[in-house]
């Protein structure tokens, strides 16, 4: 959205498809201009009290929500934006994309109606200053005050990240402050709706531009790394009452993001501390590999500084577990003598790190030599400025031209399946939730979509999912045979889990440690998570009357070895019972999954012994075994 709207009157945008045209009807019924549709009642519900700002984009009207009991936005796109049928479709997108948000820092988007034919959107009404205006009046903040607005723009930021959701268009205009200390972040994704039309993109450009990272400049889409560059670009904003890269015009600021060295903020506001000062260097850091990756990892920086600001706590630059592991941009000064010597690296590394390639920079005009004629600078200036503005117009092209499909059905299938499926079209996938379901009991199953099939959608962008967590319901496996250990690791694969409580019983036929039967038994459907209680076999019964003979308490020893079952560290134990029927622990050890274990020399008495092997303290097998003397 353009700067004008909201340093006029803050509000929340909310847009649809055919809202726009529908409410510019309504305008027409009722007087023709601007101010025409106050006191109109929409839908029964929503009455039109006031205008509260318009530009050339929008017209934001304040509303009384008769259901609700409170006020509401309303926002009108004007012409010609609400007759070009490709802005409006992507406004409809991007509502659909946007009303799932649910964070107080950011503006709710409620509903899409209409009326006698004119859909119009409402949506969160927030009375307060923008940003923009908030930095015009006080800036330079307090370092403290300052960090606490950041973090407050950060957190809605990860909050739509978590949804698949870059803010892509964010600017101290899209921050909106209220006077008990609430900030609010607005307009999401609208920056798809400025592609999609044929001149939005040039009107709001202006606007955008200073908060531009310098990989969209040269042509690539927002992701969640722009979104850090533009709150580091708040910030500057806020700790030094100005832009980082001011300009007469768009093209020249765009130059700068790609060219020009960031300044040191702590040059500009000694009162900055240095590593508030790094951490704004490294959020504007001109290569996303050496910027913080998201604002999580910003958050997390900051964060820390605030506590340190609070306590009066000394930190030092990097924080220690700080979010990424890189520093920030080189000094003013470093950059400066950078440029002298060659290509300019806008970002440090640790040493041991990869440096990054350069970034291709627009050519800038060198200013010093007095020996360049006069018409040979002028031809200079000339494309330096077609080179700056084309590119200026690559990043509206770009961005309108992305190639549309209509979104492949994906529920139904596996997550692999839909990966493989969004892949093939250039779109990306994000899972934003997990539930069971009796008609898709295969867990990673797709139970749903966001936008729905069918939905025309851009290149690049993401497609919401929520995956199966299998049935409630499931099968008692037949572990009847097994040893311990590996019938619990079959109750746990089906989701069921294993009671502690094993109980035992003899048996003529199934050997000592195998599970005998199970409560509930085998094929049982139960709910998962059900405790599953195991009987196993002690082996043969001894006859009452049947004692130890002599001849069996000679000495003997004993050979074993056998593989260790499972995966990673495994405790490993072994018992011997020998002819003395005594039972003693004879090997125990953490040995990783896979290993061989043999033991050799094993000391006891009679013919015969028994050896349980336990792995992690479950039973996995009984071996009966006759000594190197019997």
């Amino acid at each position: 959205m353009d700067g004008a709207d909201l340093r006029s009157q803050p509000c929340v945008w909310l847009g649809g498809s055919r809202a726009l045209v529908g409410l510019l009807v309504l305008r027409s019924r009722h007087g023709g201009g601007v101010l025409g549709l106050i006191g109109t009642l929409i839908r029964g519900r929503y009455e039109i009290t006031e205008l509260l700002s318009s530009s050339p984009v929008f017209d934001n009207y304040a509303a009384v929500d008769r259901t609700r009991g409170a006020e509401v936005c309303i926002r009108v796109v004007r012409m010609p934006f609400a007759t070009e049928p490709e802005f409006v479709k992507a406004l409809e997108q991007v509502v659909h994309q946007t009303r799932t948000l649910d964070h107080p820092n950011i503006a709710h988007v409620y509903e899409l109606d209409e009326h006698e034919g004119a859909p119009f959107v409402a949506c969160e009404l927030i009375r307060g200053a923008s940003l923009a205006e908030r930095i015009a009046r006080v800036a330079p903040f307090s370092p403290s005050v300052a960090v606490e607005m950041a973090i407050g723009i950060c957190e809605a930021l990860e909050h739509a990240r978590a949804q698949g959701l870059p803010h892509g268009d964010l600017c101290s205009d899209h921050v909106l402050t209220t006077l008990d200390g609430r900030v609010a972040v607005i307009d999401f994704g609208l920056w798809q709706s400025y592609g999609a039309s044929k001149s939005a993109g040039g009107i709001v450009l202006s606007r955008m531009a200073p908060y531009l990272a310098p990989e969209i400049i040269e042509g690539e889409l927002p992701t969640y790394a722009t979104d850090v560059y533009a709150v580091g670009v708040i910030l500057f904003e806020l700790l030094t009452g100005r832009l980082p890269f001011p300009g007469p015009t768009a093209a020249a600021v765009l130059a700068k993001h790609v060219n020009s060295p960031v300044p040191v903020v702590k040059e500009l506001n000694a009162a900055v501390p240095e590593v508030l000062s790094q951490i704004v260097m490294k959020a504007l850091s001109k290569e996303p590999l050496t910027r913080y990756s998201h604002c999580g990892s910003l958050v997390s920086d900051l964060r820390k500084l605030l506590d340190a600001l609070r306590f009066g706590k000394q930190l030092s630059w990097p924080l220690s577990g700080g979010g990424d592991a890189v520093t920030g941009p080189k000094t003013f000064g470093e950059q400066k003598q950078e440029q002298k010597l060659g290509p300019a690296v806008h970002a440090a590394t640790y040493k041991g790190e990869k440096k990054v390639a350069p970034r291709k920079q627009i050519k800038a005009i060198d200013r010093e030599p007095d020996d360049v004629p006069l018409w040979f600078r002028a031809l200079v200036f000339m494309f330096a400025g077609m080179a700056i503005l084309a590119v200026a117009f690559y990043i509206f092209t770009n961005l309108s031209h992305a190639k549309v499909h209509k979104a492949p059905n994906l529920v139904g299938l596996n997550l692999n399946e839909a990966k493989s499926t969004l892949q093939k079209l250039n779109l990306k996938l994000s899972i934003i939730g997990e539930k069971y379901s009796e008609q898709y009991p295969i867990p990673q199953t797709v139970l749903s979509m966001d936008p729905w099939a069918e939905t025309p959608i851009k290149e690049g962008q993401y497609i919401r999912v929520v995956l199966s967590l299998g049935s409630r319901v499931v099968e008692v496996p037949d572990l009847r045979g097994l040893s311990v250990y590996e019938a619990k690791t079959r109750i746990e694969a089906a989701g069921l889990e294993m009671d502690p409580t094993v109980r035992q019983k003899s048996d003529d036929d199934i050997p000592e440690g195998l599970v005998l039967n199970t409560e509930p038994g085998p094929a049982e459907r139960v709910e998962r998570g059900t405790a599953i209680t195991l009987t196993v076999s002690t082996g043969r019964r001894r006859p009452r009357d049947e004692g130890v003979r002599a001849e069996e308490l000679i000495p003997n020893t004993w050979s074993l070895s056998f593989k260790v079952a499972g995966s990673g560290a495994v405790m490993v134990r072994v018992e011997m019972t020998d002819a003395r029927n005594e039972t003693e622990v004879i090997y125990e050890e953490e040995k990783q999954g896979g290993d061989e274990v043999v033991l050799n020399q094993i000391r006891g008495y009679g013919k015969e012994a028994i050896f349980r092997i336990y792995f992690n303290d479950y039973l996995d097998t009984t071996v009966r075994r006759k000594g190197t003397e019997g």
